[in-house]
């Protein structure tokens, strides 16, 4: 999975992602949950920033760009 989490050809899905953080995932959808519920973010999953730390996704209102999640370098 990790090998995954890196290649751009290979577009995970959300679920993958927050599987490929272990316990951080919890977190991570929890956050998901309140972005969406209070600020109603749009999510994007992304490559934004190369091979270094892999797929994310883009969080955003209308326009605005709020963050971006990776989980990063987590290897098994």
């Amino acid at each position: 999975m990790y090998d995954r989490m890196l290649n751009k050809q290979e577009e995970p899905t959300f679920e993958d992602l927050i599987n490929h953080c272990s316990k951080m995932g919890g977190l991570w959808l929890e956050l998901d949950e309140q972005l969406v519920k209070e600020f109603a973010v749009g999510k994007l999953i992304r490559f934004p920033y190369g091979k270094e730390y892999g797929w994310g996704v883009k969080y955003s209102r209308k326009s605005k760009h709020i963050c971006d999640i990776i989980c990063d370098k987590l290897k098994p």
